[in-house]
């Protein structure tokens, strides 16, 4: 096991996190923040973990357990550069960080840390190093890591550096921050990429069904939750296209149309929500239909 640089602190995310094993070979890792996922894939005494976090006790924690069930780990898979995400990179010196060519750029250009810095200051928290890229692929590459060959897909709209990974052996599909069962889909780059990648997600599904689907944040999912999910954050984003439209065509002020398209219900709440969320995604969709002056 790699010695852990991570650097303990008091605070509401030190208890250690909350492990479940969801079926033989994958154990569900849950952050105090946001009800975070972190995975450790395993087989054959070898562990992959996929986007350790969050708090420094939290990510030791996760290092602890698997040491303790025998593990050696082999490599860190990154859905994406999000700072909740990458910051358990540096806890890990020696085991290979591996990731889309677009987190490792975010990474690489000093965005990602300036990131975790940043907004982990925000909840309190604190850790030594940076998060790093060692290995990058572009998705739709095949891997193998550790004991597991890893199909990988690009998955854009909530980032643009997105990557899912479906782990066969395992009966498993990771998807990064899509398909949560306690957020609406947050669209930070853009509303049509958001769009593909649900209807890509749901062709996956549909034609080649997955028993396991763990998103990013909230709980692990089945293959026909993960597919109504899906179905439901896609008709989201097209409801709030339509209303950002038909705001726009009846001759409506940008910001007119931005509250018409924050009006639209979403398929679910998101705990720390006061509206700026949806805001957020209206005025994102805003700026793909009409560019401001």
């Amino acid at each position: 096991m790699c010695p852990l640089s991570a650097r303990p602190q008091p605070g509401p995310y030190s208890a250690g996190v909350t492990a479940v094993d969801l079926r033989p070979g994958v154990i569900r890792y849950e952050s105090a923040l946001w009800e975070t996922t972190a995975l450790a894939l395993h087989a054959d005494g070898q562990a992959v973990l996929v986007d350790p976090g969050v708090s420094a006790p939290e990510i030791a924690a996760i290092a602890g357990d698997v040491a303790s069930r025998g593990l050696e780990v082999r490599g860190l898979l990154i859905t994406h550069a999000d700072w909740d995400h990458v910051c358990g990179i540096s806890a890990f010196p020696g085991v290979p960080a591996i990731m889309s060519r677009g987190a490792a750029d975010r990474i690489v250009s000093g965005q990602a840390a300036e990131e975790v810095v940043r907004h982990g200051g925000e909840e309190g928290l604190s850790w030594d190093g940076a998060p790093r890229a060692d290995l990058v692929f572009d998705p739709g590459e095949a891997l193998h890591v550790g004991p597991f060959a890893i199909e990988t897909m690009a998955l854009p709209g909530h980032t643009a550096c997105g990557a899912g990974f479906r782990v066969r052996d395992l009966g498993l599909l990771v998807v990064g921050d899509y398909l949560s069962v306690i957020e609406f889909p947050f669209v930070y780059v853009s509303t049509a990429g958001y769009r593909a990648t649900l209807s890509a997600l749901l062709t996956e599904m549909e034609r080649d069904p997955v028993e396991l689907v763990t998103p990013g944040h909230g709980r692990a999912l089945t293959g026909t939750e993960a597919r109504e999910i899906a179905r439901d954050d896609l008709d989201y984003l097209h409801a709030l296209k339509q209303a950002v439209r038909f705001a726009l065509s009846g001759g409506a002020t940008r910001e007119q149309a931005i509250a018409a398209g924050a009006a639209v219900e979403v398929p679910r709440g998101a705990g720390d929500d006061d509206g700026r969320l949806r805001h957020d995604n209206a005025e994102q969709q805003l700026s793909e239909l009409a560019p401001a002056a």
